[in-house]
């Protein structure tokens, strides 16, 4: 069944989400069976629950999934393009990197299904984080809580390119911003608050 709704994502992917959100927006939502899901600035899901399984596909974007208790006994599966994901008691981030997908996990466990996979790749346990693709799951890695940061409204840099600390900057607001690619590959360290930032529609560092 997984394999077959895997292969069938391209239909699901043409729908309209039940719940996204815009630019520079961070959205909560409760979920009918307790689940908390924090979406990402253009982040996008769709939800469905019925009497064997509740599960959460990311459409766009990155979430913050913290999972409840299901009073059914319903599992939990969170779907992107590149594979499912099953969390056991747990709370992490999914993100949709276009080819691959990267998963965080700051509470319990979680297991990774690439592709339409029948048989978890790999399980990634708290302070841990993986990526996938349809084919193969690579990690785990050591993951930080400063990688979730954006649930709180903060963007942090830690160690990370000026040019990909401006990418991620980019998703929170409107217009066009980048760097100066003489500068491109300088490191930066600190945090900043998206929802205070003044850039000038083109940033020259």
């Amino acid at each position: 069944r997984d394999a077959q709704e895997s292969r069938g994502l391209g239909d699901v992917y043409k729908r309209q989400q039940d719940y996204r959100s815009g630019i520079g927006e961070i959205r909560e939502i409760a979920l009918a069976d307790g689940t908390r899901v924090v979406l990402d600035s253009r982040s996008a899901i769709d939800v469905r629950f019925d009497g064997r399984e509740r599960r959460i596909i990311l459409l766009q974007g990155e979430i913050l999934v913290s999972t409840a208790v299901d009073t059914l006994g319903r599992p939990l599966r969170v779907q992107s393009r590149q594979g499912w994901v099953q969390p056991l008691g747990t709370r992490f981030t999914l993100r949709d990197d276009d080819r691959q997908a990267v998963l965080a996990v700051y509470e319990g466990a979680v297991d990774i299904y690439p592709g339409g996979a029948t048989q978890a790749a790999l399980r990634v346990h708290s302070g841990q984080r993986a990526h996938f693709d349809v084919h193969r799951a690579e990690g785990p890695m050591a993951a930080r809580e400063a990688d979730a940061a954006w649930a709180r409204g903060v963007l942090v840099a830690e160690d990370m390119r000026v040019a990909d600390f401006t990418a991620q900057l980019a998703r929170y607001r409107r217009g066009f911003l980048r760097c100066d690619p003489a500068v491109a590959d300088l490191r930066v360290t600190g945090a900043v608050s998206y929802t205070h930032l003044t850039l000038p529609t083109i940033l020259l560092v």
